[in-house]
């Protein structure tokens, strides 16, 4: 048995020997690949626990960076009032730092902040925070003309091991800084102003996207639509309008003649039903149900809510700028030649020419295609054959900037195609058919004589809104320095009398009632004082001697009449009051005549004495004697009060003005303001050149009080609605604005505008309602009207439906204030 198995153990010996010869690499193979695991979950720890104090490092270094900004930026903000502050209020508030501007130096040098931070200390002395050694700070300023870029470098230390050992681990972290103006908001509305006059008379405000919707699968997530007005609302007694969402308001509403509206519910105004979500509720037609307009409840906090008066703001989703900043913003601009921001010129209300080189140099779109003519500057169109060329176009393309008056109309069959942003140094003129996406920013101001429509395609005979027939976008947005003008301006009131030309000579029409009443809001800016309501006030006494009268009676015999019938019959008139209206608002009237309607057969009487009868009277009869009698002695007087709108001594005022050279109306007369409510109360419009009602604001006067200080120094500057320079005679623009409509043809069918329409100063005009005018009175946009001062009258309406995508076409910033935010965050390579 143990030979056996000795013999065995042998054999196996034998046989083991030769089978490890293959068996041991696959064990080495085994034992590496196990080594290697437990290297690789090693190095997997060891990696984590690396990326873990990285990024604790880096944690450290962006902390400090975010001390570091926060102290720069409260200094400031201790000396500057950030929320008026420009751009280069800051620039120069780093220079006295000693950070000056490296934006022309190709590797900027850090300037050492460290001392600007209080840190803790190891036992070294060394900073540290958040468990790493601050090892270095620094900073540098890179200037941009509407903004600075504030760049921080910070550089940590991480020992591991020994304290200056080859295991210590540097981590540097670059932040960037960017301190702008704010993006202004107020592209959010459909329609905003100022101060908003006239035009919600008659006005359906909706969203055009739910407008031109046919897919009910759509219906329900089309948002509301805002409706804003900055400082004042007016109302005719019989408004009709509607807003598809809620309305802003942030001073106060009040009926034309200044009185405060109490009870919004004698108004025909609805907003259209919205959910909880802001989305416009939709049945399953499509379509929508209008509801109360209902301010906010403080005692109900859920309570549906779509008017928001004054202080309601502060709680309410919409956001409601306080001004209108230029698109070529007023802060100077940049000098061409030095790099230097101009500042001196900043905050004339002026676009000056550094202003709008400087907003617009990167400017790369392109129009094409239609008819498009380039009046260059200087040059004019006074004859009918220079109009004609001029419509019919004398180039093919623009391409980014433009220097002169350009010209823009599009045939269906062959429309204006925008391919991004361009812009005009002149004023605009642009109707007809419009393909592509773009913005046009025009310096001066910008005619919409006649329709100015997208060229959209259609699907199962319907209109795809703002989508060509290949799908591709139709969206424009239309900016100017100076004023948007729509329609027949030169119109006199329902096409009676002579055209308006903005002097005594021409008609005092729609235009420019609404150039004197917002030149009175613009006058009230200027006023330290307003004068209220004449009072009589006792002013003295005065002796006054006059003759004593006694009252005695006496008896008076009189002869006693009755009517008596005389026998014969007579025939007598028979009348109707017949009341009838003519125009339509503001221009509208209500007069009640007397009209014969027939005859009737009467009696006829005669009075006949049939007696007498005593009367006893009175009388005051003198008694011969003197008497002296102390009396007050009156005047009318007119007390002025303190103004809440008063703007400073250093404000520009800035007055609309027909033509150049043509004084602008002031409609300040006989009114006057309370101090209770607020309001300027008067009469709601001039209506004619009236100078009991009218001041005049005269360029022609050196020493004009309007516009002049008493040193002959300008305090206000002159907007005008004509085209600048007069590089349109009047004769061949109101001739131009006839041959535009006219092509329109004799339809019945509204005046349409598809464009995001922008001005921080005007957007006026008329739509005229007779059958001349090709149009019947009817406004229809689809985009947005958003000016500081808005007037335009559409007798049978207006319906604007709001576009949200203008406002991602204009980037428009606000005009004053700064805000700091970090732009970028850069780890540097670590060492």
């Amino acid at each position: 048995m143990n030979h056996l198995h000795f013999q065995t153990e042998k054999t196996r010996a034998s046989q083991r020997g030769s089978a490890l010869l293959a068996v041991v690499p696959a064990i080495v193979l085994v034992m590496a690949l196990l080594m290697a695991f437990v290297g690789s979950v090693t190095s997997a720890s060891q990696s984590a626990e690396q990326e873990q104090t990285n990024l604790a490092a880096e944690s450290a270094a962006r902390a400090v960076i975010s001390l570091a900004v926060e102290g720069v930026w409260s200094d400031f903000a201790a000396v500057q009032n950030v929320d008026t502050a420009q751009p280069w209020d800051f620039q120069q508030f780093l220079e006295q730092l000693g950070f000056p501007d490296q934006s022309e130096v190709d590797a900027p040098q850090g300037v050492d902040i460290a001392q600007r931070l209080t840190l803790p200390v190891d036992d070294r002395g060394r900073a540290t925070f958040g468990g790493a050694i601050i090892e270095s700070i620094e900073a540098y300023r890179i200037d941009n003309w509407d903004s600075t870029a504030l760049v921080v470098e910070v550089t940590v230390a991480q020992v591991r091991g020994m304290e200056d050992s080859s295991r210590t681990m540097r981590h540097a972290v670059r932040e960037i800084f960017t301190i702008a103006p704010p993006a202004w908001d107020g592209l959010d509305y459909a329609l905003l102003a100022t101060n908003i006059n006239c035009i919600l008379c008659h006005t359906n405000i909706d969203s055009a996207q739910r407008f031109y919707n046919t897919d009910p699968e759509l219906y329900g997530t089309f948002d509301q639509v805002k409706l804003g007005t900055i400082d004042s609302l007016h109302f005719r007694s019989d408004p009709s309008s509607s807003i598809a969402g809620s309305l802003y308001v942030g001073g106060d509403a009040m009926e034309g003649d200044g009185e405060s509206i109490s009870n919004w519910s004698k108004f025909n105004l609805k907003s259209v039903e919205v959910d909880a979500d802001g989305k416009i509720v939709q049945d399953d037609w499509g379509g929508t149900r209008t509801t109360n307009m209902a301010r906010p409840d403080a005692s109900d906090p859920d309570k549906a809510a779509n008017l928001y008066l004054g202080a309601d703001n502060e709680h309410s989703d919409g956001f409601l700028p306080s001004s209108f900043p230029s698109p070529f913003p007023d802060n100077g601009g940049v000098d061409e030649a030095t790099g230097e921001v101009l500042a001196a010129q900043a905050g004339n209300r002026i676009v000056d020419d550094e202003e709008f080189m400087t907003t617009v140099a990167r400017s790369k779109g392109t129009v094409s295609g239609g008819r498009i003519s380039i009046v260059e500057p200087g040059s004019s169109i006074d004859k009918s054959s220079e109009l004609s060329a001029l419509r019919n176009g004398a180039g093919d393309l623009i391409d980014g900037l433009v220097n002169g008056n350009v010209y823009l109309h599009g045939e269906k069959n062959d429309p204006l195609r925008l391919d991004g942003d361009i812009a005009i140094d002149g004023d605009v003129i642009i109707s007809g058919y419009v393909l592509g996406d773009g913005a046009i920013r025009a310096r001066g101001n910008v005619y919409i004589p006649a329709d100015l429509i997208y060229a959209d395609g259609s699907k199962g005979g319907d209109r795809t809104y703002g989508k060509a027939a290949d799908g591709s976008p139709n969206n424009l947005a239309i900016a100017a320095g100076g004023n948007i003008v729509v329609g027949d301006f030169y119109r006199p009131a329902w096409g009676k009398g002579s055209p308006a030309t903005g002097g005594k000579d021409g008609s005092f029409n729609f235009v420019m009632d609404e150039v004197a009443i917002f030149n009175r809001m613009e006058w009230i800016k200027t006023q330290p004082t307003l004068p209220g309501a004449a009072v009589k006030v006792q002013v003295g006494t005065k002796t006054v001697i006059k003759d004593e009268y006694k009252t005695e009676t006496y008896v008076q015999v009189v002869a006693v009449y009755k009517n008596q019938k005389t026998g014969n019959k007579i025939q007598q008139p028979v009348y109707k009051n017949v009341t009838t209206t003519t125009g339509k608002p503001p221009y509208q009237t209500t007069t009640t005549t007397k009209v014969l309607t027939g005859y009737k057969t009467v009696d006829e009487y005669k009075k006949v004495q049939v007696g007498t009868k005593s009367v006893t009277k009175t009388r005051s009869v003198k008694t011969g004697n003197k008497i002296t009698e102390i009396q007050p002695v009156y005047e009318w007087q007119t007390p002025q009060h303190p103004n809440p709108y008063y703007a400073g001594a250093d404000h520009i005022a800035r007055y609309y003005t027909f033509d150049e050279g043509q004084p602008a109306p002031i409609f300040n007369k006989q009114g006057y303001f309370d101090p209770n409510t607020g309001h300027w109360m008067s009469e709601e419009r001039a209506e004619d050149w009236d100078d009991s009602k009218l001041s005049y604001a005269d360029p022609s006067k050196a020493n004009d009080p309007f516009l002049y200080a008493p040193d002959g120094s300008p305090i206000a500057v002159l907007s005008t609605l004509t085209p600048t320079g007069g590089w349109v005679a009047p004769d061949e623009m109101q001739k131009l604005i006839d041959l535009n409509l006219a092509q329109r043809g004799p339809k019945k069918t509204p005046f349409e505008i598809n464009a995001t329409l922008y001005s921080a100063n005007a957007i006026m005009g008329v739509v005229g309602n007779l059958g001349s005018d090709h149009t019947d009175g009817r406004l229809h946009v689809n985009g947005g009207l958003v000016a500081s001062d808005i007037g335009v009258l559409a007798a049978e309406g207006t319906q604007i439906n709001y576009d949200g995508r203008g406002s991602e076409s204009l980037s428009i910033t606000s005009d004053r204030g700064l805000t700091i935010r970090r732009s970028a965050t850069l780890p540097l390579p670590r060492s």
